[in-house]
């Protein structure tokens, strides 16, 4: 990949302006050895409906991008629009009183209640400036009707609103 050096774009502009994309938030969790380690992660993505590909997008300091190509394995967790305090703990800022989160599906840990589940096989990466995309293999998928899934738009958590009847 070759970058222009001469393009200058200020971080905080750009952090605002990519914020202008609703999302919505996903925990990513694996096993290593006998630990859970789980990082919220809102760049998600479908890559491919056959084979069945997704990807997320993990930034090269975290954790998390050193233990998946170790653990070749991890489940994805569409978070429900009452998960925002798991949300917050798994990017960092501590929650108290959450109780045991995980749920274990095969051999990999997901999100107890979300919205909806992927457990992957790593298959790929790829590279991108201080970020790695990690495409993985669905193996298992399940979803809950009825529940709103948490979405993030503009540095703040929000929910969708019931479709208007016409």
């Amino acid at each position: 990949m070759e970058l222009d050096p001469g393009v200058k774009i200020n971080p905080n502009e750009f952090r605002k302006t990519l914020g202008c994309f609703a999302s919505g938030v996903t925990i990513v969790t694996t096993r290593h050895e006998e630990n859970i380690h789980g990082m919220t992660i809102s760049a998600f993505m479908s890559v491919s409906l056959s084979p069945p590909l997704v990807g997320i997008s993990v930034n090269n300091s975290a954790n998390m991008h050193i233990l998946l190509p170790q653990t070749r394995c991890y489940g994805v967790s569409i978070l429900a629009g009452d998960q925002d305090a798991l949300s917050q703990h798994f990017s960092g800022q501590s929650q108290e009183n959450l109780d045991n989160p995980f749920a274990v599906e095969g051999e990999t840990p997901i999100i107890r209640g979300a919205f909806a589940h992927l457990v992957c096989s790593l298959v790929d990466t790829c590279t991108g400036g201080d970020h790695t995309i990690y495409i993985g293999q669905v193996e298992y998928l399940s979803y809950r009707k009825g529940v709103e899934p948490l979405i993030y738009f503009k540095g703040s958590y929000r929910s969708l609103a019931p479709p208007s009847e016409v």
